[in-house]
């Protein structure tokens, strides 16, 4: 457990009562002397890890008791594979919602556009938004994320969507169809409107800068990657919690789906 938020007496000392009482359980709680961002603070995870495997978990998130195990076993499957990204729902107002609507919507899109795309993550399939939520879900081996360097800074608030295009770039990234964390979606720092308009224009400006150097097509890419940024902004705000809005939703991820077909064709792979 590492507590990023040292001038928070009060929280800070709960925290260590908590841990005090599972001594034995092997969990170490490190403070840090002064708060280092979200993004530092991950880097230090990455940097105290003494396993071979890391999973990062914020303090918002949940993850199932089968997360450890399934991934794990996952791994295993293929040597060759780095990490393993498993799938999650959005927890807000403690209710469950799924990513892509309700659950058959997101079976519909899965038969319809992720046959293909079930086994191993792509990274041209992360050029129309990060499917991973931070580092929520993901459990890969120390060697790879210290390899990368860990999370840049100074790319905030993007840097985890940096992050994980280049690991899949450069690692095998297995996929777990199936549901083994929670997202908490509430009103956070995440969710700021500073904060999300940020997102957008830094993811809009990675895209861009790599669909430049790889692509034949400049102008066809940079209508996509407009197109891109709105769809995105559209399914990053609406809150799916009626059917319209679910059905919009699943509208907004159809078109995702085909901005990536069309990425599938036009870049190498």
């Amino acid at each position: 457990i590492v507590d990023n938020e040292p001038d928070d007496q009060e929280i800070s000392s709960q925290v260590e009562a908590v841990v005090s009482k599972f001594a034995d359980k092997n969990i170490r709680y490190c403070r840090n002397t002064q708060n280092i961002g979200m993004f530092g603070n991950w880097n230090r995870c990455i940097e105290l890890a003494r396993g071979q495997y890391i999973s990062i978990l914020n303090d918002d998130d949940l993850l199932s008791s089968m997360f450890l195990e399934k991934s794990i076993q996952r791994l295993k499957q293929d040597p060759e594979a780095k990490a393993v990204v498993s799938d999650f729902v959005k927890l807000q107002n403690n209710r469950e919602y799924e990513v892509f609507g309700t659950s058959w919507l997101r079976r519909l899109d899965r038969r319809l556009f992720w046959q293909q795309h079930l086994k191993h993550l792509d990274p041209r399939d992360l050029l129309s938004g990060n499917r991973i939520p931070g580092t929520l879900g993901v459990l890969g081996l120390k060697e790879a994320f210290v390899s990368l360097g860990g999370f840049n800074s100074n790319l905030y608030p993007a840097a985890d969507y940096v992050f994980w295009i280049l690991f899949s770039s450069k690692f095998r990234v297995e996929l777990l169809d199936e549901v083994q964390c929670k997202y908490r979606w509430e009103v956070n720092e995440s969710l700021k409107s500073e904060v999300s308009d940020s997102f957008f224009y830094c993811n809009h400006f990675i895209r861009r800068q790599v669909l430049d150097k790889n692509s034949r097509h400049p102008k066809l890419f940079e209508m996509l990657n407009i197109s891109l940024s709105r769809n995105s902004y559209f399914f990053h705000h609406q809150n799916q919690r009626n059917y319209i809005q679910r059905f919009q939703g699943f509208l907004s991820s159809i078109r995702l789906r085909i901005f990536i077909k069309v990425i599938h064709q036009l870049l190498p792979s």
